[in-house]
């Protein structure tokens, strides 16, 4: 947690104590008005004291308020506090007077009231938040620290431990942190206790507690995403990469995906976001884009089948008749030709793109189903891209197809020194040079 969420939890707990009444101008302890009631009062019943007119008083106090007239429902309040010395007199009061400001006037009432009854940890709480309204921190942790010493509450040890974090005393802050998370292990007792080990440059203690918290308590997003914050300045992926996978199966966050994805990419764990995508159901174009990575044809080609299914997009279409045919051993069988070319000539028909048109022409090629067919589609796919070394070999296989062998030869002796430890072209070339009789 930041400096600025603590000084924020230290402000919330002073408005707790001190209420939410606006800041008024300083206030006189009575006024005309609120005398003269008084002296009617004392006139109606001399032989009684003011006590006898409390509720009446009270009520007077209570429509100052709503109205809004501070200074004198102040004056009510510190009549009715003298006359009676009751508590909840002296609490509203002080909540009026620090409103105002009047911190001095609050913080006399509160220490005459602590002197008659130290063991009030209310009005003691209020002494604290009158210290942190004046920015007495130092005398505000001395309360803070008699309090919790007496009450031993979670509550307690939090405030004494937050006002210790403001004045950089982070040993006693520490101190009271963990005595508040041994009474409870909540989230943000623990990011506390991790934020000071931080600022000590206790990276890898801070890191670890956090772990162990989460494991033992569960994963809250804040929390979480701190400590796969704290995994990466450590460049530890892989705990950053488990932490950001226990947030996403929490939450269902699609950004973590993709901290997922770069993670998993990084750290070579294909594995392991192939196991996440199966798991989460969340996103299969990014699992078939890791089974592809993996270089998984089989998986590849269910997945793009299941997509084409989905969207009717061609483009899963064609890479599942390819990544299918590229996951059977080398001879394939003839169904799968078959059926290869069936799908790939509603590819090539429905849509333009050079890798398809290349990969059926070659099919049409090498297994002599329509040679004419398959240059045609080859030198297509050349159009577009009339760089390509595997393209050409395609087309210099058509040509060898075709009895061309004089044109395909020009071709390959092109593109064999590129392409010499690839087995098909170094196949390819020899078949062509027997064509020529041997000639190169």
């Amino acid at each position: 947690m930041s400096r600025i969420n603590y000084a924020l939890s230290i402000f919330l707990l002073s408005s707790i104590f001190y209420g939410c009444a606006p800041k008024t101008e300083i206030i006189n302890n009575s006024t005309t008005e609120v005398n003269a009631s008084i002296d009617t009062a004392n006139e109606k019943n001399r032989t009684a004291p003011l006590v006898a007119d409390e509720a009446a008083f009270f009520m007077a106090a209570v429509d100052a308020i709503d109205g809004k007239e501070y200074e004198k429902a102040a004056a009510y309040l510190n009549v009715l506090y003298k006359q009676t010395g009751k508590k909840q007199y002296l609490m509203e009061l002080v909540k009026i007077y620090s409103a105002a400001g009047e911190f001095e006037a609050a913080k006399t009432l509160l220490i005459s009231a602590i002197a008659k009854n130290d063991d009030d940890l209310d009005t003691k709480k209020m002494l604290a938040a009158n210290y942190i309204g004046q920015k007495e921190y130092a005398k505000a942790l001395e309360v803070a620290e008699a309090i919790a010493a007496r009450s031993k509450q979670k509550e307690d040890y939090d405030t004494a431990g937050s006002i210790a974090y403001v004045v950089n005393d982070y040993k006693t802050a520490q101190k009271y942190f963990k005595l508040s998370y041994t009474l409870k292990p909540d989230h943000i007792t623990a990011d506390r206790i991790a934020s000071i080990l931080f600022l000590e440059k206790k990276g890898g203690e801070a890191t670890a507690f956090l772990d162990t918290h989460i494991r033992m308590f569960g994963c809250s997003k804040y929390l979480c995403e701190r400590l796969a914050g704290a995994y990466i300045d450590r460049n530890d992926q892989r705990g950053a990469l488990e932490v950001y996978k226990k947030l996403y199966f929490k939450i269902k966050d699609a950004r973590y995906i993709k901290k997922i994805i770069e993670l998993s990419v990084a750290g070579s764990d294909v594995n392991g976001l192939i196991a996440f995508l199966k798991k989460s159901k969340k996103d299969d174009v990014l699992l078939f884009e890791a089974y592809k990575y993996k270089k998984d044809n089989k998986n590849a080609a269910i997945l793009a089948a299941k997509l084409y299914a989905k969207t009717k997009d061609l483009n899963y279409l064609a890479q599942s008749v390819i990544y299918k045919f590229e996951s059977y051993p080398e001879k394939k069988p003839h169904w799968l030709v078959k059926e290869s070319v069936k799908n790939l000539e509603i590819v090539t028909n429905g849509m333009q793109n050079d890798v398809y048109d290349n990969y059926l022409g070659y099919l049409l090629i090498d297994y002599d189903i329509d040679t004419a067919r398959g240059v045609e589609l080859v030198k297509r796919a050349l159009g577009k891209d009339p760089t390509s070394i595997y393209y050409k070999d395609s087309l210099a296989w058509g040509y060898y197809k075709q009895k061309k062998c004089a044109e395909a030869n020009e071709i390959m002796k092109a593109i064999a020194v590129e392409l010499k430890d690839d087995k098909t072209v170094i196949e390819h070339f020899e078949a062509i040079k027997k064509c020529l009789g041997g000639q190169k």
